[in-house]
């Protein structure tokens, strides 16, 4: 099969960005046989910012100022919008989670997955009447809230997070994974000559661009989500708002 993948640059070390007080574990080196594949695979799943929080979704939420009640907006199967339930919840504050239209019925009728993590961890679900009952503005106003107007519904006071956890300060908690694939890319070239390369599943793609910012090994963004075209433009527009 092929895989549609949008490459991505790296600038180790051009951020300048204080890296998070949070401590989260150094990821493990593990090899694993994908078919006629051999990969190193980097444990960050195993990486736990709290209960419910993990992997690249501890990193995004460890800079996360959590002085007020937390909003976001996206699909109901969001795993950003789950992690950002068990945070709330953990830190006692109140999350609001805007869906664009109404859940599947199935869902609301046996709820599953992230939808039922969210429901169970006191998030309160809002559905936004489509085709626009305020989502694209709700969208715009958290990717650039100085020039978007505020949506009327939006609760005075509530820290929105844009979808996915993608801006600016979810970049920190990359630092250290980048300084660890770093080592682990020089480890593996001084013992096998190989050169390394590393793989990142994408669904807004921040993940992957923030850690090739911290690392000097190229990244290969995988969509997950959306095909490589949509993933790439995504990305340009991360890019331009964190730049």
């Amino acid at each position: 099969a092929t895989v549609a993948a949008a490459a991505l640059g790296s600038a180790a070390g051009a951020r300048g960005l204080v890296a998070t007080a949070v401590l989260i574990a150094t990821p493990r080196l593990e090899r694993v046989a994908v078919g006629a594949l051999r990969l190193w695979v980097l444990r960050d799943d195993e990486s736990v910012l709290s209960p419910g929080v993990r992997g690249n979704k501890a990193r995004k939420f460890a800079a996360l100022p959590t002085d007020a009640p937390l909003a976001s907006y996206g699909g109901a199967q969001s795993n950003a919008a789950a992690a950002l339930a068990a945070l709330a919840a953990a830190r006692s504050l109140p999350f609001t989670y805007y869906l664009n239209g109404a859940a599947p019925r199935h869902l609301r009728e046996a709820p599953l997955g992230n939808y039922a993590a969210l429901l169970s961890r006191g998030a309160e679900l809002v559905e936004l009447p489509r085709p626009d009952g305020g989502y694209a503005a709700l969208r715009a106003y958290a990717e650039d809230p100085a020039s978007a107007p505020r949506p009327h519904f939006l609760v005075a006071g509530v820290r929105l997070v844009p979808q996915g956890g993608a801006c600016a300060w979810a970049e920190a908690g990359f630092a250290p994974l980048g300084a660890r694939l770093d080592c682990v890319a020089r480890e593996l070239r001084a013992a096998t000559g190989a050169r390394t390369v590393a793989l990142v599943g994408a669904g807004t793609g921040a993940s992957a661009l923030f850690l090739a910012r911290h690392t000097d090994v190229p990244v290969v963004a995988l969509p997950c989500a959306m095909g490589a075209k949509a993933l790439r433009t995504e990305l340009l527009a991360l890019s331009a708002r964190a730049p």
